[in-house]
């Protein structure tokens, strides 16, 4: 049986979000939430969102919005199935 080392670091590296476009995303992606939420009312966040919603939707949520919600989505099912196999 292997041993296996699950290793955390701090790099120390300072990230400024208020420079990037992290803003703009983030509404880009509120917007998403916003159109989603006209037909699943207990949405509040895209964690309560699956892709096939935003498939459904896809053409009222238009390219930009669609893309940029799809990713927060996939990102947020890679992290849990990281911690199942974690």
């Amino acid at each position: 049986m292997s041993e296996h080392v699950l290793v955390l670091v701090n790099t120390g590296v300072k990230h400024s979000l208020a420079g990037s476009e992290y803003n703009l995303r983030r509404k880009t992606c509120e917007k998403g939430v916003s159109i989603l939420r006209k037909y699943y009312p207990n949405i509040t966040h895209l964690r309560d969102v699956t892709l096939g919603m935003l498939d459904e939707h896809k053409e009222e949520l238009g390219e930009t919005v669609y893309k940029r919600c799809s990713y927060v989505v996939e990102e947020n099912q890679r992290v849990d199935l990281a911690c199942k196999y974690l």
